[in-house]
Parts: structure tokens; C-alpha cells; sequence
């Protein structure tokens, strides 16, 4: 939940103070009814980029996102109130970690469908991430990925205890051979942005 509050904050609020809050608090029928509330507050989140059918599912599919976390925020509270232990176990570093990993693998996968021209091609893209191309090498895409998810981790890892012994080496390090490195990222950053895609996505508003 923490994760969509913070990603997108000025529209999320609107969203949040001026739709999902009347709705779930007033005296309509949805009163407490906070899945559905998330449910159509994602939706609408969708329409609002496009009317387009890769917006509606990926707001369909963000909708269903907060509707699980929050059914398992409930069902792990019932459990905390009955053993201490699970306490304990939610603010341990294991466990916030894989939520951490759930969520941003999550919000990463359904941006397939948000970014994609259609669902078909929405399709193709999410095949080519999982599936070989056909040769013994893992298709380009699989690569990108891995890349991507090992360079999101790392930084991320950084900025834990552990890792700041190592960020600290790092900044340490020669000006020139911090500016190789960050020289490396942009290449790479370079290499896999769509030729052409630089449309504003508010641009019909």
C-alpha cells in the first residue's frame, strides 16, 4: 500500500481524498466496501491515461493488486493479535524484502500492458521476457531484464546497513572512474529505448 501512496503522489491523492474516500465513507451502497473502492479507484486510474484497452487492464490489474495486499493486511493483523511471533516476523528484514520484491515485480510486469501499443503486442513482450527466442541464448528481452532487475536490486541493497560500507567505497573511488561507470548505465539505457517513443502520454488531455 505504502508503494501506491508514494508512486504518482499528486494524482493518487486526487484519486484517493476526492473518489476512494466518498465513496467508501458516505452512505451509498459501497460504504466499507474497500475492495471494491480500490477496485474502481484503479479503473478509473486507467481511463484517466487513455481509453485504451492496455490502460483499462493495466488499472484492472492494479486494482486486483491493492484488493490482495489488502485482504492479506487484514488476514496477517488477525494473525499478529493471535501470536506475538508474527510480529516480530513482519518487521524482520527477510520478510520485508520479499515484499519489497513482490511489489516491484509486480508494478514492473504490469507495465507491459501500459506501455505496450496494443494487448496483442502486450502479449508478444511478456512471452518474449519468459520464453527463449528459439537459439540456445536467452532472447534479448530475457537479458534486458535480468540486467535491469540485478541493477534495481544492487542499487536498492545500497542503501541498506549492509550495503552502505560498500556505497561509501564506491563514492570514494576516482571522479574519472565514477564517470566510466554512470557512462556505462547511460549506454545501456540508451540501447533499449523504442526508437520513437518519446510521445507525452498527457498529450490528448
Amino acid at each position: 500500500m505504502e508503494f501506491w501512496r508514494r508512486w504518482h503522489i499528486s494524482l493518487n491523492r486526487w484519486l484517493f481524498d476526492y473518489l476512494f474516500s466518498p465513496m467508501t465513507t458516505g452512505r451509498s451502497w459501497m460504504r466499507g466496501q474497500m475492495s471494491l473502492g480500490f477496485f474502481f479507484l484503479f479503473l478509473l486510474s486507467g481511463l484517466w491515461h487513455g481509453a485504451l484497452w492496455t490502460y483499462i487492464v493495466w488499472g484492472i490489474l492494479h486494482g486486483i493488486g491493492l484488493v490482495v495486499q489488502h485482504r492479506w493486511d487484514l488476514f496477517y493483523r488477525g494473525l499478529c493479535r493471535s501470536d506475538r511471533k508474527y510480529v516480530r516476523l513482519r518487521k524482520s528484514r527477510s520478510y520485508q524484502l520479499l515484499a519489497w520484491f513482490m511489489t516491484q515485480t509486480f508494478f514492473l510486469l504490469t507495465l507491459i500492458p501500459f506501455r505496450a501499443t496494443s494487448m496483442t503486442k502486450a502479449w508478444d513482450y511478456f512471452k518474449a521476457l519468459l520464453v527463449s527466442n528459439g537459439s540456445t541464448m536467452p532472447s534479448l528481452l530475457s537479458l534486458h531484464l535480468g540486467i535491469s532487475v540485478l541493477f534495481i536490486l544492487g542499487y536498492h541493497l545500497l542503501e541498506l546497513t549492509p550495503g552502505q560500507s560498500i556505497r561509501k567505497r564506491f563514492f570514494a573511488l576516482p571522479l574519472p572512474l565514477r564517470g566510466f561507470v554512470y557512462g556505462l548505465i547511460i549506454v545501456f539505457l540508451a540501447l533499449f529505448i523504442p526508437v520513437g517513443s518519446g510521445t507525452f502520454i498527457y498529450a490528448a488531455f
